[in-house]
């Protein structure tokens, strides 16, 4: 199948923001489930608990905001897939 540099470029993007948020999801789900990542976070940061708390809030909405791109860039493609020259025949076949 030939392939626009629109659809390339998207392609691209699409595989590393999946990976990006893959990461994310596996570093939240090791503070989140074990209790001495979460301490060793803590002792790194001081004392104070709100530090932590807030790290991971942040790591949530990091994982929200590259997840709601992900979901534009695969719209974008699906879009430029569907109106692209040669298209006709897959969109009517």
């Amino acid at each position: 199948m030939i392939r626009s540099p629109g659809e390339e470029q998207l392609t691209l993007k699409i595989k590393t923001m999946s990976d990006l948020i893959r990461k994310d999801k596996q570093d939240l789900e090791l503070y989140e489930s074990n209790p001495e990542a979460l301490n060793m976070l803590n002792r790194s940061q001081g004392p104070d608990n709100k530090v932590v708390g807030y790290k991971l809030d942040v790591q949530k909405r990091k994982i929200g905001a590259k997840q709601m791109l992900l979901d534009q860039f695969k719209a974008e493609l699906a879009s430029l897939r569907q109106y692209s020259p040669g298209s006709i025949s897959r969109v009517a076949g």
